[in-house]
């Protein structure tokens, strides 16, 4: 199986994360904007939008560029920022349940899952002697499990866990905890810029049931109060207040740096496919049909049309275990059912067809008007637009979509929970008698 091709490296079914923007599609001109203001001093920022969209792939380009000084990044006049700075990055995926900016920031002083983790990007602040002794101290030896110590009791372990404990209780506390760590990272990495970036923002501040907190107490005063250090925080949303919904001044001191990313154009999503077939060294062709459909489906959302030609060239490789591949439109039904089995699994959402057609007509004629509009639409304009032999029934039809978790409703808002969502319910419109 080695001397055929390998699907994961003509596309991706996750973040894109190294330096090379060959198969970042159209995302240049938003990388180039974020880049220019955190090239600013104290400035923070904030990157949303919709699920599959390419978020992660764009922070993760960020933190190349600026790590790198002279990454792989078509430069133009308009990129502004300064390859001769020097800065240290961390990248901290959050966890649901985190209610608070402490909670938040010792999270990430405790995590070492990746490369890019802040007690591996930040490794000497935790270990020259001077600062293991004061971590010892102040943190309590159980916080850093990366770093091993050789020579302690475990009388010892004990009494720093327990004071640990209860210095940690305490919200302002916990924030002096990374002040610290922050001073120390000045004097361990002098004339360095630092940038940490918060990942999957949005999953923090939720409840186990799925509903969303008032939002990460303290955020604003934090941000405005943190001297030396930037953020960019990363988010599904449609707003900034969707991702970051602090009831302080976070939004309002992040407004004019924050950023959408937005969905592809049809030409754009259509260049994945392009961009793999190049990388196969001609070993790869995709024909006109399966691209237009593949576009139709994904409806601007990258993650959907890189996970499609990854699910059709390995079912065509499994079916013809040879190294010339040609997906044809025939290949695009079984990829697209695939696909809809992977975000089942990963967004925990189980769209059944059996349900929708339990919900009847109406419901149908609704999901059709709303998969025409990505963004949602207004109660009073879906009213409008829908079949008016289906309008005595609306109520009882959007009703049992809401129930159903097909759609959901913001004050007089109508919009898909997940953006994702919206394109499974046009496989099963498509397939589907009415």
């Amino acid at each position: 199986m080695s001397e055929l091709l390998a699907p994961s490296d003509l596309f991706h079914r996750h973040a894109i994360t190294s330096s090379d923007t060959r198969f970042l599609i159209g995302r240049n001109h938003l990388i180039t904007e974020i880049a220019n203001k955190l090239a600013e001093d104290e400035i923070s920022c904030v990157l949303y939008g919709m699920r599959g969209v390419g978020k992660t792939s764009i922070a993760w380009q960020i933190v190349s560029l600026m790590r790198g000084k002279n990454p792989k990044f078509t430069r133009d006049k308009t990129l502004l920022f300064n390859k001769d700075d020097d800065w240290k990055v961390a990248l901290h995926k959050c966890s649901t349940h985190i209610e608070s900016v402490g909670d938040l920031l010792l999270e990430m002083l405790l995590d070492s899952s990746s490369d890019y983790s802040f007690s591996v990007r930040f490794r000497r602040v935790y270990e020259s002697e001077e600062n293991i002794s004061a971590i010892k101290r102040k943190f309590g030896i159980n916080i850093f499990k990366a770093i091993e110590y050789s020579e302690e009791n475990s009388s010892d372990i004990a009494s720093i866990a327990q004071s640990a404990k209860e210095l940690l209780s305490d919200e302002q506390a916990k924030i002096g905890l990374f002040k610290d760590v922050m001073n120390r990272a000045k004097v361990e990495y002098p004339g360095h810029r630092f940038l940490i970036v918060f990942d999957e923002m949005d999953r923090a501040g939720v409840f186990e049931s799925g509903e969303r907190m008032q939002g990460i107490r303290g955020l604003g005063d934090f941000i405005k109060n943190m001297d030396g250090v930037q953020f960019l925080f990363v988010g599904i949303g449609q707003t900034i207040e969707s991702i970051i919904s602090d009831h302080q001044s976070a939004p309002r001191k992040l407004t004019a740096n924050d950023f959408e990313a937005p969905l592809l154009s049809d030409e754009e999503i259509a260049s994945i496919f392009e961009v793999a077939a190049e990388q196969s060294n001609g070993s790869l062709s995709v024909s006109e049909e399966f691209i237009s459909r593949a576009v139709e489906y994904s409806g601007g959302i990258p993650w959907v049309a890189q996970h499609t030609g990854y699910e059709a060239t390995i079912k065509r490789i499994m079916a013809d275990k040879t190294r010339d591949i040609s997906l044809n439109v025939e290949d695009f039904q079984p990829a697209i059912r695939a696909v809809t089995k992977i975000y089942e699994k990963d967004s925990k959402f189980e769209l059944r067809t059996r349900d929708l057609e339990e919900m009847g007509a109406t419901a149908t004629e609704i999901l059709k008007i709303m998969w025409r509009n990505p963004s949602g639409m207004s109660v009073d304009r879906l009213r409008e637009a829908i079949d008016p032999k289906y309008s005595r029934f609306f109520t009882n039809g959007l009703g049992n979509l809401q129930e159903g978790g097909i759609l959901l409703q913001r004050g007089r808002h109508v919009m898909f929970p997940d953006p994702v969502l919206r394109v499974f319910v046009k496989y099963y419109l498509d397939n589907t008698d009415f």
